[in-house]
């Protein structure tokens, strides 16, 4: 994982909670000097880390010549949770020529101190300058991880490279801070950290979260497509499939249904042949009435008529029964006889 590191000592304020990166470097000595700052640094550091504020933190000593023992007692000061690393460089060409012997040897000391790896695959001590006084000073490095100044430019390649110094706080470099709360501008760091499962930064887990979000969006949109486009050629296969054992029945099957439906309102709607045949009944109904009408209207012919000899206007009584005005009169004198057959 990459995470910016400030590298600070008693230039800068004291750390406090204003400071918003994942990773801290500090001096804790140079030589025989004991930083001011570093107890109340290294306190907080290591109070970060414990509360998750902080993924480490790193304290280094200056090396100079001679003076292997007064830096391993400084380090010896520092609590176990953090990696340690000797700043090496020529001092304005104070220091010269190849020193690898005895800085190997304050590392190897070191490493007594500070053993094993907090995070998988990195080394606790480590080594820091610029690619000229590395060169010159420190040849002979080994796989001693290193942090590199130089400032501006690009990312240097170095091998066994670690961090990058890219800033004393005068130079600008694209994506990454020149100025940090609460020490304004100063030493920053780019830390290449190794990545393990439990090791990862906060806003690299946020980025591999959406990136799972992204692709689990377009996992389920590429599944819906793909259901629905099966579910076109299986409706396909099997309307072939009809087609080809059935010649279609089914299609006709759902024609006839129309129909019928079509035919249900010819015969049961309004105006239909069913309304049509209950209006001719009732038009039935009605003459079967008048004619019972007209039959009680005849048997109440008076008997006094009975026996009168001469023709009987047969529409005039049938419109008198139907009005019910029939009288002896209607028969103009005459007698009515009605036989079973219904003859007159």
């Amino acid at each position: 994982m990459s995470t910016t590191a400030c590298d600070i000592s008693y230039w800068q304020p004291p750390v406090d909670d204003s400071y918003p990166h994942r990773w801290l470097i500090f001096r804790c000595c140079d030589a025989t000097f004991h930083d001011p700052n570093c107890d109340h640094n290294n306190a907080w550091a290591s109070a970060a880390v414990a509360n998750g504020r902080l993924d480490g933190w790193t304290a280094y000593g200056v090396y100079r010549p001679g003076m292997n023992p007064a830096v391993l007692n400084h380090a010896a000061r520092l609590p176990p949770g953090g990696h340690v690393m000797i700043d090496v460089e020529s001092w304005g060409g104070a220091i010269g020529g190849d020193h690898s012997t005895e800085i190997n040897a304050l590392l190897d000391g070191l490493r007594a101190l500070f053993p094993g790896q907090l995070i998988p695959g990195l080394d606790r001590v480590w080594a820091y300058g610029n690619r000229a006084d590395l060169a010159s000073i420190f040849p002979n490095r080994g796989n001693t991880p290193v942090v590199v100044a130089s400032y501006g430019g690009s990312k240097p390649d170095v091998p066994n490279l670690i961090g990058w110094q890219y800033t004393d706080g005068r130079y600008s470099v694209a994506g990454l801070p020149s100025s940090t709360p609460p020490f304004g501008a100063c030493d920053h760091n780019e830390l290449y950290l190794p990545t393990s499962g439990d090791q990862m930064s906060a806003a690299e887990i946020a980025d591999l979260k959406s990136y799972i979000d992204k692709e689990r969006v377009a996992t389920v949109a590429a599944t819906n497509t793909a259901i629905a486009a099966q579910a076109a050629a299986d409706r396909a296969w099997l309307q072939a499939y009809i087609d080809s054992k059935l010649g279609g029945t089914i299609n006709r099957v759902v024609g006839i249904a129309s129909d019928s439906a079509s035919a249900a309102k010819v015969l049961t709607g309004p105006g239909g042949v069913v309304a049509r045949v209950v209006d001719v009944q009732a038009q039935v109904a009605a003459a079967n009435a008048h004619l019972t009408t007209l039959s009680s209207a005849v048997a109440t012919i008076p008997a006094a008529a009975a026996g009168t000899a001469g023709p009987v206007d047969l529409a005039a009584v049938a419109q008198a029964a139907h009005d019910g005005a029939l009288s002896g009169a209607n028969l103009n004198g005459k007698t009515l006889t009605i036989h079973d057959g219904g003859t007159v």
